[in-house]
């Protein structure tokens, strides 16, 4: 008897002592009783923080993007510059080629003796081309002969109807001339052009 009056006490502690437990049961964590969700100070500054740094970095990734485009300009530009430099490398190295051509045929007509000058005048029926291949062939075909010290051919300095272009040759003597006539590259330049120009006024003198 004693004993179960002693098990029906235990229990009825255990028993409120549950109720009173369950009646103040802790809230979620930044909740209050309520439900709704706690805003603390230091929350608001990090929330601040936060989008203080968000600006930053979107401001620094503008800022990158400009230098990229920078950069990517500037690269242009030494591209374009290094282009320059090379063409114009290539220009002095033309010029001096010219030049030695130039100082080379001025020492070799310095002994010349004889020069032979003539003007061609276009037919009516030749293509508007025909001048300038002339003027073409010249240095590519007499000027090689090695008879010929100097071959020079050029339109007139003045409108005219008298002639559309020039040549002078430039040789040692008479014999030398004589040899070009026989040049089988002089052969090949009269039967290209002869048909498309009439017949050329020719001059020959000799220098003193």
């Amino acid at each position: 008897m004693f004993r179960r009056l002693a098990l029906s006490a235990s229990l009825f502690v255990v028993g409120f002592l549950a109720v009173a437990t369950l009646s103040d049961r802790p809230t979620a964590f930044g909740q209050d009783k309520k439900g709704k969700n706690k805003d603390t100070k230091d929350e608001a500054q990090l929330r601040t923080q936060l989008k203080n740094a968000q600006q930053k970095l979107n401001a620094a990734e503008q800022k990158i993007a400009g230098l990229q485009a920078e950069i990517k300009q500037g690269t242009a530009l030494v591209a374009s510059l290094k282009a320059d430099l090379r063409k114009g490398k290539s220009g002095d190295a033309t010029d001096d080629k010219t030049i030695t051509a130039l100082s080379g045929q001025l020492n070799g007509i310095r002994g010349a003796k004889y020069v032979h000058t003539s003007t061609w005048k276009k037919k009516a029926d030749a293509s508007d081309g025909a001048v300038q291949a002339f003027l073409d062939d010249v240095p590519a075909m007499l000027g090689k002969n090695k008879s010929v010290l100097s071959a020079w051919a050029g339109k007139p300095a003045a409108t005219t109807d008298d002639y559309d272009v020039a040549l002078v040759l430039v040789f040692d003597d008479v014999a030398a001339f004589e040899t070009h006539k026989l040049d089988p590259q002089g052969k090949k330049f009269h039967d290209k052009h002869d048909k498309k120009f009439e017949t050329p006024k020719a001059v020959e003198f000799t220098i003193k």
